[in-house]
């Protein structure tokens, strides 16, 4: 084990080459971020449309005074 401690020691260093420069990554990662931000974004009102309904007959009506649903009798 020793031996091969030594070795990679004294072994030179490895210069590795990226395929673009450094800052490349940066402009890269803020671009991928900005267009999830934006897919994101256009879904931001969904759960309110989807629990109250969009104005159009679909979804569940509550009453306001009875806290029922309006399409549900009285039982």
């Amino acid at each position: 084990m020793s031996m091969f401690l030594t070795l990679a020691a004294a072994a030179e260093p490895v210069e590795v080459h990226l395929p673009m420069p450094a800052w490349a990554y940066g402009v890269t990662a803020l671009v991928v971020f900005l267009l999830l931000l934006g897919f994101v974004w256009m879904f931001r009102h969904t759960a309110r449309v989807m629990i109250e309904g969009d104005g159009r007959g679909h979804g569940h009506r509550v009453s306001q005074h009875t806290g029922r649903h309006a399409d549900e009798g009285r039982h």
